[in-house]
């Protein structure tokens, strides 16, 4: 008789998954060779608030990358989870407030985009949510 073997995972939860989850990370034994959707499903079913909270309006993340499901999950590679998101700080800001003098920008480059450095830039306290 073989023993199934199991892989040890880190799973990160942001924004109100967090909350729900009562914790920002978790580690994880998952049955070897599990698929990415498998994964986020045992996941999700030992977390039964956060999925009943979300629902299919999760994103799931694999060592900083979108996932599609089927990718296999390996020894120590990070999961995340993130909920949808949405609101704002409520309060007009004039642009005087954030001292912009051109809200428009544009660049040309070779390099990796940093996705998080661009929303600082476009993004306004008001503004819910990117895409």
């Amino acid at each position: 008789m073989t023993t199934a073997q199991t892989i040890s995972v880190k799973v990160l939860f942001f924004g109100a998954a967090k909350d729900l989850a009562g914790t920002n990370e978790k580690m994880f034994g998952l049955p070897e060779n599990i698929s990415a959707a498998e994964a986020f499903t045992f996941i999700l079913q030992s977390i039964p608030t956060v999925r009943e909270k979300f629902g299919k309006s999760l994103l799931f993340a694999v060592n900083q990358s979108y996932v599609t499901g089927e990718e296999t999950i390996k020894e120590g590679d990070e999961l995340a989870i993130f909920p949808p998101v949405s609101g704002g700080s409520g309060k007009e800001i004039t642009n005087a407030e954030l001292r912009i003098t051109n809200s428009d920008f544009f660049e040309i480059t070779d390099k990796p985009l940093d996705v998080g450095a661009i929303a600082r830039r476009v993004c306004q306290p008001k503004c819910g949510a990117t895409v």
